[in-house]
């Protein structure tokens, strides 16, 4: 038994320091991309993502965005939209993760999309995209900023008042979005190409797509969901014979990756704004048993 036990001792330590190993080269990667990002420089050029052929890559987008727009200046409602998309009762976790940012958020409205009201908060002169119908419950977000500004948020555990925060995009009107900055350089969306690398090695100063405040009507906003509804006229012939059969489009052929309308759309516009980008912590919600 003794040597059974220090075998076991043995190998925890070797699995701990292997653990520890994993750490120091993540935190020893963000430091030397923390440095690439200094010498990018703050400014914004699409020059510098071309690929190894000068082309840029087929999803790239950023150098299309149409400069001629003005921002409206709107103020931004003191509303958190939350979505649930799907056709079954939200679970347990769900629900709790509802209550709990309407009770930190008290003085807000909280606004809960379902299928049974979602056409109160489409616009009239703007419907939902055709492929809408056969998306995953996933992809059906996020497409309510553009025309009613306001906050963001997941179902997932609020972590402080987002009152605050609205404060202070409402007190700087060149603030077009205010998200909590991603962590780690591995949690940005992901792509192999220079606009990925430029994103990872810039991860700490753009805003995750979990929970944030987004101003109406702006350029920002407008590029977001023109990208989002050009990318579904590309899949839609494809959609329309792959319909996500389950609500994270695991199964049945369904051909949108995960990040394709959501954070591949949304992170890369952050380094064409990054003037109109602020970050604030108090928006990180919590990640732990939100399914």
């Amino acid at each position: 038994m003794r040597a059974v036990d220090a075998a076991r001792a043995a190998k925890h330590r070797a699995f701990l320091a292997g653990r520890g190993l994993a750490e120091r080269r993540e935190a020893f990667s963000d430091a030397m991309l923390a440095r690439r990002a200094c010498r990018l420089g703050p400014g914004f050029d699409a020059e510098r993502h071309r690929e190894a052929d000068g082309q840029f890559a087929l999803d790239y987008f950023l150098n299309r965005v149409d400069d001629t727009l003005t921002d409206a200046g709107l103020d931004v409602p003191r509303r958190i939209f939350v979505a649930w998309t799907g056709e079954n009762a939200l679970t347990p976790n769900r629900l709790a993760a509802l209550e709990s940012i309407r009770a930190m958020n008290a003085g807000l409205d909280v606004v809960l999309v379902t299928p049974e009201n979602l056409n109160e908060w489409v616009v009239d002169t703007h419907p939902l995209h055709a492929a809408y119908e056969h998306l995953s419950a996933v992809h059906r977000s996020d497409y309510l900023l553009h025309h009613h500004g306001g906050g963001w948020s997941d179902l997932k555990r609020a972590s402080h008042d987002w009152s605050p925060s609205f404060d202070a995009i409402n007190a700087d009107p060149s603030a077009w979005l205010l998200g909590y900055p991603e962590a780690r350089s591995r949690d940005v969306a992901y792509l192999a190409s220079p606009l990925g690398r430029e994103m990872a090695a810039r991860h700490r100063t753009i805003a995750a797509n979990c929970a944030f405040i987004a101003r109406p009507l702006t350029p920002f906003t407008a590029a977001w969901l023109e990208e989002v509804e050009a990318r579904l006229d590309y899949y839609a012939r494809s959609l329309a014979r792959h319909p996500a059969v389950d609500p994270f489009g695991d199964g049945g052929g369904y051909p949108l990756p995960w990040s394709a309308l959501q954070g591949l759309v949304f992170q890369p516009l952050q380094l064409r704004f990054a003037e109109h980008t602020e970050l604030d912590e108090r928006l990180r919600p919590a990640q732990a048993d939100h399914r």
